[in-house]
């Protein structure tokens, strides 16, 4: 069947129902056989536009593979790129390696002492106590405490018999900090002042209790007067 008798048949669908609703042999329009009548139209129409289509030049044919070609080659070096990212391991913690000391990180500036103390004039007879003390880390290098302390183990005379400060120099080394010190205190109990200059040592206990380290330190123990003698403490600190 060529196109005419297509465009005939499809014109006669569409008399027909026509006809048929106007002489009264149906009640309402056919309007499925035009639909019909109207679709076969299209269709063969669009079989005759295909049928006069000429394939592509071989140099248009070329074209259309190379950006084919071109389209397939992005999208594979886009997935490989994802997946190169997915492949990738992540760090729990990439600005705070597992190796780096965490007594100075910018979480943990303030930290708390608890020590024992043990003051000698000439190292042949000493005096022994305890004490707490709170600190914070200005920065990697300089730290600034404040400290209350107690003669004796025991709970005789004022809980706080020895109030002072210190102002503390360090080296940030991991895991292993050598430091000075220079501070001073108010006796409570004998109303007088001392000089503290000294150093110490603080070593983290380890890598995974990161707020917990032990120290260790000793230094004069010297008031206005000429009075010399020694203090060494050595406790626990714990950095928040």
């Amino acid at each position: 069947m060529n196109g005419n008798k297509t465009y005939a048949v499809a014109a006669l669908m569409i008399l027909h129902a026509l006809s048929a609703y106007a002489l009264g042999h149906d009640q309402a329009l056919n309007l499925q056989e035009i639909l019909a009548a109207l679709g076969l139209s299209a269709l063969r129409a669009g079989v005759r536009k295909a049928e006069r289509l000429e394939p592509p030049a071989p140099g248009v044919r070329a074209l259309l593979f190379l950006c084919a070609f071109s389209l397939c080659a992005t999208q594979a070096a886009e997935w490989k790129t994802v997946s190169e990212k997915v492949s990738e391991p992540v760090s729990e913690n990439p600005a705070h390696p597992l190796t780096h000391s965490p007594t100075y990180s910018a979480s943990s500036r303030l930290y708390f002492d608890s020590f024992v103390t043990a003051r000698t004039p000439n190292f042949a007879d000493a005096t022994f106590g305890y004490g707490l003390g709170i600190g914070y880390q200005v920065s990697p290098y300089w730290s600034a405490d404040i400290r209350a302390g107690h003669s004796g183990f025991d709970a005789r005379g004022s809980v706080v018999q020895d109030l002072g400060g210190r102002l503390v120099a360090r080296m940030p080394f991991e895991f292993l900090a050598p430091y000075t010190f220079l501070g001073a205190s108010f006796d409570l109990e004998r109303d007088r002042w001392l000089i503290h200059p000294g150093a110490g040592i603080e070593f983290d206990v380890n890598k995974r209790l990161r707020g917990l380290s032990l120290f260790t330190e000793g230094g004069l123990d010297a008031d206005l007067h000429g009075h010399n003698g020694y203090v060494f403490n050595g406790g626990v600190r714990l950095r928040f």
